[in-house]
């Protein structure tokens, strides 16, 4: 009896050991052989998890030595272990006085600071074409050939005049070449191609004819109602002078200076060099 008192105390004893180094050390779970009996019990020594500890404080040691060596916020990186502190809640009133202090601040500052001058070159100033007064006459021939080639030859005269007044109200900012197309559109979808026709017309209408052309919208409303000007002001005859052709919708100074060259009744009859 006393030899397995003895025996059972030196198991006690060994069982517990472990017990006490679980600050130290975590032990591997105890294994259990289900043909031992409950009193059989396999301890672990405890040789193995130090032999252990050195490795792993060794490893971890150089780990830390390397990432300094490499980042110098590692020293920073591996030792705030303490979680970071909550962030505070600001109130909308807290906000908006911050926000009101940085708008005077920037009031402020704007207040002495001094307007940037521009580096950048001036932009040229478009310069006008020249009045036909001033072309040569080789110059005219060409330009009167040019626009008198958008017209149809074989329409009255008064019809070629007010096609003239279109024809100059879509060139502005288009090429010769979309005026041209624009007209004869027109042409078929009007065959009765005079000032009473566009006068009573929708600018609606006129839109699928000339949307080739540049605000095609806008072009349209000022054919139509400078027909209206022409039947109203004008008789239905389209104006030659220059001071009668400004009051005409959509003619400014330049197309004005060129109608009363190129579109005058005399410029139908005789040649540039004696249509002066």
């Amino acid at each position: 009896t006393m030899e397995a008192s003895s025996g059972v105390l030196e198991s006690k004893t060994n069982v517990q050991q472990p017990e006490e180094d679980k600050t130290k050390v975590e032990p591997k779970p105890i294994e259990k052989s289900s043909n031992s009996s409950a009193s059989q019990v396999i301890v672990i020594d405890d040789d193995e998890s130090s032999e252990n500890e050195p490795i792993n404080n060794s490893s971890q040691e150089k780990q830390e030595a390397g990432a300094k060596r490499s980042n110098p916020f590692a020293l920073f990186a591996f030792q705030s272990t303490e979680p970071l502190p909550p962030k505070k809640k600001l109130d909308a009133s807290t906000n908006k006085s911050r926000f009101q202090k940085w708008n005077s601040e920037v009031q402020k500052s704007n207040i002495n600071k001094k307007p940037k001058t521009e580096t950048s070159k001036p932009k040229p100033k478009c310069v006008p074409p020249p009045k036909m007064k001033d072309v040569s006459v080789e110059e005219r021939e060409r330009i009167q050939k040019k626009w008198h080639s958008l017209l149809d030859p074989e329409s009255p005269l008064e019809v070629k005049r007010f096609q003239m007044l279109v024809a100059a109200r879509l060139h502005a900012r288009c090429q010769e070449a979309s005026v041209q197309k624009a007209m004869t559109k027109l042409r078929e979808s009007f065959p009765n191609f005079s000032v009473d026709t566009f006068a009573d017309a929708d600018p609606e209408s006129l839109v699928p004819c000339i949307k080739n052309i540049v605000h095609y919208n806008v072009k349209a409303q000022h054919i139509v109602k400078a027909a209206q000007e022409v039947r109203t002001k004008f008789n239905g005859v389209v104006p030659e002078d220059e001071k009668s052709l400004l009051e005409l919708t959509g003619i400014g100074n330049v197309f004005a200076d060129l109608l009363a060259f190129v579109n005058t009744k005399a410029a139908y009859e005789k040649p540039a060099e004696e249509n002066n």
